[in-house]
């Protein structure tokens, strides 16, 4: 898998890269290993620096494959709170839509092996 990472408004240290390097490699074992166009665009870094108390930082990933875009958005009070929030919310999104695609499949089958029976 391809990343891309940006930082806004924030210092882009090697820290922040690895730290989400480290989060998205759980990714890797849901999305299909044949698939080599998989690219993930992240960007972090701070809100505008209009709230009235305390920083807000955002983390924003774009997961591009073969069979589906995903996209996530989150805001935290901590830039690390809001990869960890990015990638929970991601990691949701790959599973729920795995699942679906494997119902649907089981789905057919069930039809299909009803009607050899029944004829």
């Amino acid at each position: 898998m391809r990343t891309i990472i940006q930082v806004t408004h924030a210092e882009h240290t090697q820290a922040i890269e690895d730290y989400i390097e480290k989060k998205l490699k759980t990714l890797e074992r849901l999305i299909d290993p044949k698939d080599s166009s998989v690219t993930a665009r992240v960007e972090v870094g701070m809100d505008s620096k209009k709230h009235k108390k305390g920083d807000m930082f955002f983390a924003e990933v774009n997961l591009h494959t073969r069979e589906r875009n995903y996209r996530s958005v989150t805001h935290a009070d901590d830039l690390y709170a809001a990869i960890d929030l990015m990638k929970d919310e991601i990691d949701r999104e790959v599973r729920s839509f795995r699942g679906k695609r494997r119902d649907v499949a089981k789905r057919s089958a069930r039809t299909i092996k009803r009607e050899v029976r029944g004829s």
